[in-house]
């Protein structure tokens, strides 16, 4: 609804003329309702990066095993192609939309 209600009486003891009031406001938004939400690019592709990140973490512990049919796992390489591809996506969302907001810090 985009309102902000604030309980003050706003007498001027409270309130003297130039008062500023900062309020930081955040929204819920219900995924039935507004379904784009999940369809945002940047969000798909920091999400899979993040998650081929952790598996990569997770596959450098069996680094140099041979898997049937003459694969190598590669964990060191998954890894850094992740933090490699986070950091720049990072870079885009700073100078794409003014900054790196606090959620998607680790």
């Amino acid at each position: 609804m985009q309102r902000l209600f604030i309980d003050w009486s706003w007498s001027s003891s409270e309130a003297p003329p130039g008062t500023v009031v900062v309020a930081q406001c955040y929204a819920l938004i219900n995924p039935n309702v507004y379904s784009m939400v999940w369809d945002d690019r940047f969000l798909k592709e920091y999400a899979t990066q993040l998650i081929k990140r952790d598996w990569g973490s997770n596959m450098k512990k069996f680094g140099g095993i041979q898997l049937p049919g003459g694969v190598t796992l590669n964990g060191d390489q998954v890894y850094n192609e992740a933090v490699t591809e986070i950091e720049r996506l990072e870079k885009e969302m700073e100078n794409s939309y003014g900054g790196v907001l606090e959620f998607y810090l680790n």
